[in-house]
């Protein structure tokens, strides 16, 4: 059996999304997917299990693969790939660009992105499975627009959208931590995930700062002030592209109901390659948000 979600959406902040060329604005299926896997496993630490002193991914592993699809080897079936059970079509393309800067403190680089109030509709398909239901996927994608954003510089506001109806409804969109972190736990009912050490990126802290008129400048002030300020270690601490480590802090945005954007920083669970990382710089960063 198969069901069918159907969204409506509009951008919040710039959203840098590009289609084969790599240049032009386009919003596709597997950048929803990409986001559906990532956060769907950052909700999920509870299935990482310590045995022998080390940790053991197999079951995590095994359900993503069940619900979004892969290879046979996380199953032991290594003749034959996992075909999705969450399918994904866009169903309009958000309806307005803009060529804008991702780096807001670097007045010298831009690129073209989905302009604030671009209006995009999708379809997710789910095809009945034994692991996740068609409920817990519609939160899923609410935790996605809520936490997560798409598309390039998404760790620092860009991206972030709001769902504005579900099935035809209109969607009263949470506005505080407690009810976002209630979408949460109807997903996975084992949140929050106390005293879990698994090394990947799961789900510590959710808080929401003040609001900003030009919420993606704040944002990337401060990374370019803490960053200017904390030298070389700013890459072990907020993420190094260099060594493929992202940041462990993950700022997005959302829009309230008083018509202001807040920043909303969640702070995951992610152990830089060296070992060492610096938490007050961390914590440096989002004292300026709050």
């Amino acid at each position: 059996m198969i069901q069918t979600i159907k969204f409506k959406c509009e951008t919040i902040t710039p959203m840098f999304l590009s289609g084969a060329d790599g240049k032009t604005p386009e919003l596709r299926a597997p950048s929803i997917k990409g986001a559906l896997r990532f956060w769907w496993r950052a909700l999920n630490a509870n299935l990482v299990i310590e045995k022998d002193g080390k940790y053991d991914y197999t079951e995590l592993k095994r359900q993503e693969s069940e619900i979004f699809g892969g290879t046979g080897v996380a199953n032991k079936e290594k003749d034959k790939g996992l075909r999705s059970k969450v399918i994904i079509s866009i169903d309009s393309q958000p309806n307005e660009t803009i060529t804008t800067h991702p780096t807001p403190h670097n007045k010298r680089f831009s690129k073209d992105a989905f302009a604030i109030g671009s209006r995009f509709e999708m379809t997710i398909n789910v095809i009945e499975n034994n692991v996740m239901t068609v409920e817990q996927v519609k939160s899923l994608f609410i935790i996605i627009s809520l936490l997560g954003g798409l598309g390039n510089r998404s760790r620092r506001g860009f991206g972030s959208f709001k769902i504005t109806e579900i099935d035809g409804e209109v969607f009263s969109q949470p506005n505080d931590v407690e009810s976002i972190e209630s979408i949460i736990m109807a997903i996975n009912p084992s949140y929050p995930f106390v005293n879990n050490r698994a090394n990947y990126p799961f789900v510590k802290l959710i808080e929401i700062g003040l609001a900003d008129d030009n919420i993606t400048r704040k944002i990337g002030n401060a990374t370019h002030n803490v960053k200017k300020d904390s030298g070389w270690k700013y890459g072990n601490a907020m993420g190094d592209a260099r060594n493929r480590f992202s940041s462990p802090i993950y700022v997005s945005a959302i829009k309230k109901d008083d018509g202001k954007l807040y920043p909303i920083i969640t702070t995951l669970n992610t152990v830089p390659p060296n070992g060492r990382g610096d938490e007050s710089i961390q914590q440096t960063f989002k004292k300026k948000l709050l």
